[in-house]
């Protein structure tokens, strides 16, 4: 299934475009493997509505947070209608022991990479900011001869952030032909917090950029 279908898309984003990029789908009504168009576009409003009420809450709440946003639901709000916001592995893939987002993205990596660069074309997409290092390895590697390039900023002892820089022309995976110039930054998974750091780079990093609350 194309991103397209099931990614959250604000009617106003905020430029430069950010993409919010998570891991995979953990939704305990859908069976493991099956694809729901409704579990990433409808999480958000209801979690927009107020109704998301378990852990996962604080994983997008903890995201927010890492731009400078408070907690509170109208500060949530007011971020997400700014940016886009999908998963990397489209496919439900359970919970626990069980988890199979792993696996799944060994399969498809080159499909999901196809995807979220398609997608990133599709709505001039400038940053990409994927909350799970899985996620942040398994995309594109680039080719420095094209003056691309990689690094890892080392913000505390336990809590490194990665930056991939991906130019305009080039193929990747030998399918998707960038229209832009595409920034990805990796953080960890906003599930485990650490919010406090992730904004203490991107304070620095996007300081020109009106997505952050300083």
């Amino acid at each position: 299934m194309y991103i397209s279908e099931i990614a959250w898309c604000p009617n106003n984003p905020t430029l430069p475009r950010i993409l919010i990029l998570g891991e995979s789908h953990y939704d305990e009504n859908t069976k493991q493997g099956d694809v729901n168009k409704h579990i990433t576009n409808r999480i958000l409003e209801y979690l927009l509505e107020g109704n998301v009420t378990d852990r996962w809450k604080e994983f997008f709440y903890n995201i927010a947070a890492s731009f400078g946003y408070s907690k509170d639901i109208k500060e949530i709000r007011d971020f997400y209608s700014k940016v886009y916001f999908a998963n990397y592995v489209e496919e439900s893939c359970g919970t626990g022991n069980g988890n199979k987002a792993e696996e799944y993205i060994g399969k498809n990596r080159n499909y999901y990479n196809q995807a979220v660069l398609e997608f990133c074309n599709e709505k001039n997409v400038n940053i990409i900011c994927a909350f799970s290092k899985k996620t942040y390895n398994a995309l594109p590697k680039i080719d420095k001869s094209f003056g691309e390039q990689v690094a890892d900023y080392h913000v505390a002892s336990r809590y490194t952030v990665g930056k991939t820089s991906y130019k305009k022309g080039v193929k990747y995976d030998r399918n998707v032909e960038l229209k832009n110039d595409l920034l990805l930054y990796g953080f960890n998974h906003a599930s485990r917090g650490g919010y406090e750091r992730a904004y203490e780079f991107l304070s620095k990093e996007l300081k020109h950029h009106n997505i952050l609350k300083l």
